[in-house]
């Protein structure tokens, strides 16, 4: 398996913070973090912050420094549907025709749809096991 599949799927499996939904991460009123997202998780893992105030990274860009190829990052690209992951867990999967064009986007809906840190790591790690 790839070194960037290792990288997002470890930040996914290790982490302990609570997940949420809809921003990278969701701050309290005395600044605390409340939780992260996927992609919020994968950016802190791999040296990329988050400050409450502050300009977040791009998605593209926390894809970049984890090392995912340009086809999965930048590209129109030909991953498979996520669609299915819908349906086996009886979920709507709301997103946008091009959402399905880069991984950052898939893990970003998979996880707005409910899934769980470790689930999206399965997904990354099944639909990538061949990839070099």
């Amino acid at each position: 398996m790839s070194e960037w599949v290792n990288i997002l799927c470890r930040a996914l499996r290790e982490t302990d913070i609570k997940q949420i939904n809809g921003n990278l991460v969701r701050y309290d009123y005395e600044g605390n973090v409340e939780g992260k997202c996927a992609l919020g998780i994968i950016s802190c893992d791999i040296g990329l912050t988050l400050e409450r105030g502050k300009d977040e990274p791009s998605y593209e860009s926390i894809m970049g420094v984890a090392g995912v190829p340009d086809e999965f990052n930048k590209n129109e690209t030909n991953l498979p549907t996520i669609w299915r992951i819908g349906l086996e867990k009886n979920i709507e999967l709301t997103m946008r025709d091009d959402y399905n064009q880069h991984l950052w986007a898939n893990i970003f809906t998979l996880n707005d749809a409910g899934l769980s840190f470790k689930e999206i790591a399965d997904w990354i790690e099944t639909t990538f096991e061949d990839v070099e």
